[in-house]
């Protein structure tokens, strides 16, 4: 009798342990993003099939600083769609369906880095980044680019 009261307390601390090694090694999971399991400010949104931007992050803190919308098949970003993630440093959108960029990254004045590659993007809007006094990453490589 008193060998299976130790095995269950045992059971019970094997199983408590596992449960938190399983909440500090995988992400919280939004909607349709994954918080990152090394930087609780990073969202992973990738393969999601998505072709609404607003669909993938509207969930997300405000205090988001790296976001990945990766591999989706997001058509194009409306305006103000990102401007409640206005601490964004890191934004990865590549790898989508994207034809054109407009006025899309208003309110993202802390933005250092911006991948737009493997889209199918034509066009850039003149003041398509305005307001982006921080950036200093651009990535626009394997697009249709024409004039910008």
């Amino acid at each position: 009798m008193e060998s299976s009261k130790y095995i269950a307390l045992a059971l019970i601390v094997v199983l408590s342990q596992l449960i938190q090694l399983v909440l500090f090694t995988t992400g919280y999971s939004f909607h349709n993003c994954i918080q990152s399991q090394f930087d609780h400010n990073g969202f992973n949104c990738i393969n999601r099939e998505q072709t609404n931007i607003s669909a993938l992050v509207d969930d997300l803190p405000n205090t988001t600083t790296f976001l990945n919308i990766s591999k989706n098949q997001v058509l194009n970003i409306s305006s103000g769609s990102l401007s409640h993630l206005k601490q964004l440093r890191n934004l990865r959108i590549d790898c989508n369906n994207l034809t054109s960029i407009s006025n899309a990254f208003l309110n993202l004045s802390q933005l250092e880095s911006l991948n737009l590659s493997s889209n199918q993007i034509g066009k850039i809007e003149p003041l398509a980044f305005r307001g982006l006094q921080k950036l200093t990453e651009l990535e626009l490589s394997k697009n249709s680019l024409q004039k910008f």
